[in-house]
C-alpha cells in the first residue's frame, strides 16, 4: 500500500542478509550507506555487526562482508524462501508479531466461508532444502546455518534484490518472520517532509475530457505500478488506445537506462513532437526535435526531499553559486511560461512568477508544521530530539524569514525523530497487517493465478524464468553489475569517473566481462582478448578480463558505459549490456525480467 521505498536502519542491526544490495558501491545514498556501515560494524561496543552477500559476483559488498555466497543467478528469491523454510520448521520466528500485526501465516477461512492455506503450510511443503540448494548451488548446511543466525541475531535485517514483486516480496518474509518491521535495527517507513500541497487547478473542458481518456500505458487501471514506460512504448507502437502528440522529456534517458532500449527508440519515431530538458546531450535527447537545456546543478533553485536510515525526513535545499555559462533556462520557468502563454484556466493554476516563488510556498508548510529545524551541530540537534520527545518545539528561527534565512545558511532542515509503532502509517494493507498473502494483490488482479499454483499464487513465492533459451547454445548466465564509480550511469559523462571505472581490474574507457579463469581457458579464451557476448536478443563486442570472483558459469558485465550521444567522448565509447536482454515483460510490473539472460562468448 506504500509507493515508495522503506528506509533500513542499518546502524542498529547486528546482522543483515544481503541478497545482490550495492550497500557499498552503488547504495541510493553512497555517504550515508558508508556512514552506516561504519557504525553497523563499530558502533556497538557489545558487539560487531555481521554482513553475508548473496549474489553471483564478488563485488565491493561481498568483498567487505563476512561471508561471501555464490548463488545461480535469478534464484536468489528460491533461497529466501528455503530459509523461511528452516526458520518455520525450528520454530525460529517472533511468534508475538506473527500472532498479533501478521495475516495469511496460518491457514484461515474468508468472510465467504471459504478456507485457505496458510504462508506457513506453504512454504514447508514448497521450499524443503533439498530442492533450494540443487536449484541455488548453496548447500544445505549452509542454508540451515543461515536460518538459525537470522533468527538468533536480533535485530536482523534481510535486503536487496530488485526483481519480479514475488521475487522481492520472498525477500521481505524473512523479515516479517522475525519482526523486523518498525523496529530499531529494522526496516522503517520514513516519514515525508510536510511540504505545502498546491492549490488545486481548474479543469477546463480540455482537461476534463483528457482525464477521462485512458492511459496510453494502461496505468488508470489497477495497478502495483504508479507508472508502466514498457506498455507506454508497446501502445505507442500499436496506436492502442492512442498515440500522443508531444513528449516531455525530464531527465529521463530510456534509450540508454532501460532494458530493450529498440522498444524506446520505435516508439518514439511515432511521436511527432519530443522536447528534452537534459543540460547534457544523450542518446534519447538527441532523437529530440526539440531541446530546451535546464541549468545544471550549480545554476538552480532546487528542493531535495530526501529521508535518512533512521526514516527521519530531510529537506536539502539546492541554490544557484554561479551565474548560467550558457542561454539556459530552469524547466519550471520553461513550464510557467506556458501556463502563461495558454491562458484560462491553466494560467490561472500556475500564478506564480517563477519557480523559486513556487519553492517557498511548498517550504511554508514545512515552517508551519512546527517541528523540527535547520541544519545544525550534533549538540543542537540533540537539543531538538530532546524537547520533541517532550512534546515540545523551539525552532531557531520565530518567522517564516527567519527559516528561509537559516535554510540557505545552513542548507537544509530535518526533524530527527523516528515515531515507532504508528500502525495505521506503516501497514496500509487491506488487514492493516504485514501480509503473507497479498488481499491488495487479490483484489486488484482476482484472476491472476499461475495454472500451477491456483491460489498459492497470491503468496511469495519463486517464479522460474520462461524457458526457450537452448542452454547448449547459451550456456552462460549473464550478471549486469553497477561500479562504485558510474553506479546508476548518469554521472558517465564525466572523463574523471570514466578514467578509473574498474580499478580492481585496472579498466578504464571501456567495457569489460568479467569471466572466470576456469571457464575462459575451456573457451580458449585469454585475459585482455576481444570478444563478443551473444543472446538471442543481440550482441555486444567486450574486452574480456579474468576475475577469480565470477561464478565458473556466469559472465559480469559492468553497467555505465556505451552511449551513442553526448559528444566526442562518448561516441564509440565502450557497449551497453542492456542491448542483450530480452523483451520479457513482468505482467504484474510490466517491467522486464532482468535475471537469468542465457548468452554465449567467443572471440571477435
Amino acid at each position: 500500500g506504500i509507493y515508495g521505498p522503506p528506509a533500513y536502519d542499518f546502524e542498529k542491526a547486528s546482522y543483515i542478509l544481503s541478497f545482490g544490495s550495492g550497500l557499498l558501491e552503488s547504495y541510493w545514498s553512497p555517504v550515508q550507506a558508508l556512514s552506516a556501515y561504519g557504525q553497523f560494524r563499530r558502533g556497538n561496543s557489545e558487539r560487531r555487526g555481521k554482513l553475508v552477500q548473496i549474489e553471483s559476483r564478488l563485488s565491493i559488498t561481498g568483498i567487505k562482508a563476512d561471508e561471501w555466497i555464490p548463488i545461480q543467478p535469478g534464484t536468489e528469491a528460491l533461497l529466501a524462501l528455503g530459509i523461511a523454510h528452516m526458520m518455520i520448521k525450528e520454530g525460529l520466528y517472533n511468534k508475538e508479531f506473527i500472532s498479533n500485526l501478521t495475516f495469511g501465516f496460518e491457514n484461515w477461512t474468508d468472510p465467504n466461508g471459504r478456507e485457505h492455506l496458510g504462508f506457513k503450510a506453504f512454504v514447508l511443503s514448497q521450499y524443503d532444502p533439498d530442492t533450494v540448494s540443487r536449484r541455488t548451488g548453496v548447500s544445505i548446511d549452509t542454508l540451515i546455518r543461515l536460518a538459525r543466525e537470522f533468527a538468533s541475531n536480533q535485530p536482523s535485517l534481510a535486503i536487496g534484490f530488485r526483481d519480479r514483486p514475488f521475487h522481492q516480496m520472498a525477500v521481505a518474509t524473512l523479515n516479517g518472520l522475525v519482526g523486523s518491521i518498525d523496529t530499531s535495527g529494522g526496516i522503517l517507513i520514513p516519514r515525508a517532509v510536510p511540504l505545502q500541497s498546491l492549490p488545486p487547478v481548474g479543469k477546463d473542458a480540455i482537461a476534463q475530457k483528457g482525464l477521462q481518456v485512458e492511459r496510453i500505458d494502461g496505468g488508470a487501471k489497477p495497478s502495483l505500478m504508479l507508472h508502466q514506460p514498457y506498455f507506454f512504448a508497446r501502445n505507442v507502437i500499436s496506436g492502442k488506445p492512442y498515440r500522443p502528440e508531444v513528449l516531455f522529456l525530464y531527465y529521463s534517458d530510456p534509450l540508454f537506462s532501460n532494458p530493450i532500449p529498440d522498444l524506446f527508440s520505435e516508439a518514439f519515431a511515432q511521436i511527432p513532437l519530443i522536447v528534452s530538458f537534459s543540460p547534457y546531450m544523450d542518446d534519447t535527447t538527441a532523437l529530440a526535435d526539440l531541446i530546451l537545456p535546464d541549468r545544471t546543478p550549480l545554476e538552480r533553485w532546487q528542493d531535495d526531499p530526501v529521508f535518512l536510515n533512521h526514516g527521519f525526513p530531510v529537506l536539502g535545499i539546492r541554490q544557484p553559486v554561479i551565474e548560467p555559462l550558457y542561454q539556459t533556462k530552469a524547466t519550471g520557468d520553461v513550464l510557467l511560461h506556458l501556463a502563461k502563454s495558454l491562458g484560462g484556466e491553466i494560467q490561472k493554476s500556475f500564478p506564480w512568477a517563477d519557480f523559486k516563488e513556487i519553492l517557498l510556498y511548498g517550504i511554508k508548510g514545512v515552517f508551519d508544521a512546527k517541528r523540527g529545524d535547520t541544519f545544525g551541530l550534533q549538540f543542537e540537534q540533540a537539543w531538538t530530539r530532546l524537547l520533541e520527545r517532550g512534546g515540545w518545539s523551539a525552532p531557531s528561527y520565530k518567522t517564516f524569514e527567519e527559516f528561509w534565512k537559516q535554510l540557505q545558511e545552513k542548507g537544509g532542515w530535518w526533524d530527527p525523530i523516528y515515531d515507532f509503532k504508528e500502525w495505521d502509517r506503516v501497514f496500509r494493507t487491506p488487514s492493516k497487517k504485514f501480509e503473507f498473502y497479498t488481499q491488495a494483490l487479490k483484489q486488484i488482479h482476482p484472476t491472476f493465478t499461475s495454472k500451477d499454483l491456483k491460489d498459492l499464487s497470491f503468496f511469495p513465492h519463486w517464479e522460474e524464468s520462461k524457458k526457450g533459451t537452448d542452454e547448449k547454445e547459451y550456456p552462460l548466465h549473464l550478471n549486469v553489475f553497477r561500479t562504485m564509480t558510474l553506479t546508476g550511469s548518469r554521472n558517465a559523462n564525466q572523463p574523471w569517473l570514466q578514467a578509473i571505472a574498474g580499478p580492481h581490474l585496472f579498466e578504464r574507457w571501456t567495457t569489460w566481462v568479467e569471466i572466470n579463469p576456469q571457464t575462459a581457458e575451456q573457451l580458449g579464451i585469454s585475459d585482455g582478448d576481444w570478444v563478443w557476448i551473444e543472446s538471442p536478443k543481440g550482441k555486444i563486442k567486450v574486452k574480456a578480463r579474468f576475475y577469480k570472483g565470477a561464478m565458473p558459469k556466469v559472465i559480469n558485465i559492468p553497467f555505465g558505459s556505451g552511449h551513442r550521444s553526448g559528444g566526442r567522448w562518448a561516441k564509440g565509447l565502450g557497449e551497453n549490456p542492456y542491448q542483450l536482454l530480452g523483451d520479457d515483460l513482468d505482467p504484474l510490473t510490466g517491467y522486464p525480467v532482468k535475471a537469468s539472460i542465457r548468452v554465449r562468448i567467443y572471440k571477435a
